[in-house]
């Protein structure tokens, strides 16, 4: 029970504030619940965890296909148009996967060296040139895009693009 402070006779009680309401659920007795959240890196570290342990592809098909497509039509001659299997398709899925989730470890380490725990675009430059290093077979360009996004921001993405260098000469 709230105490009420005690005045004299002439003057009314004074009444009690009112606490604001907090959003989400009342609990039995009527009071408010505050919703749960995790503390910060909980879920970070659960999805971790979950994709460590998963095998299944982390790019969607269709998408992926769409770009090998729009990259290998660039390099295709007009009288013979490639086509790609979807067993191919996957190999190439399945490599590109596994080079870029090294991609990111190797990035990441990188970005530890300089005592720093953010990625930034020019730790994959730095990472890029070991990897060049170590697959001579590829040739990795980077793409910087800014593009406007709502109003006066700007967005800077990466987009990374690895060519066989068999394919670069050939152009």
């Amino acid at each position: 029970m709230p105490r009420i402070k005690v005045t004299p006779a002439t003057k009314k009680p004074a009444s009690p504030k009112k606490a604001p309401k907090a959003k989400g659920k009342e609990g039995a007795d009527g009071t408010a619940t505050k919703k749960h959240r995790f503390r910060p890196g909980t879920v970070a570290l659960r999805q971790i965890r979950k994709y460590q342990k998963s095998s299944e592809l982390l790019i969607r098909r269709l998408p992926f296909s769409r770009l090998v497509r729009d990259i290998s039509a660039k390099y295709q001659r007009a009288d013979t148009p490639w086509r790609w299997t979807p067993d191919a398709l996957f190999a190439l899925q399945e490599a590109s996967e596994t080079f870029l989730v090294h991609l990111f470890e190797d990035a990441y380490l990188c970005s530890l060296h300089a005592h720093r725990v953010t990625l930034m675009v020019k730790t994959f430059l730095v990472t890029s040139i070991f990897l060049l290093r170590q697959h001579a077979a590829y040739q990795i360009s980077f793409a910087l895009c800014v593009a406007p996004t709502q109003g006066v921001s700007r967005h800077l993405s990466c987009l990374l693009v690895f060519v066989p260098a068999s394919l670069e000469a050939d152009s």
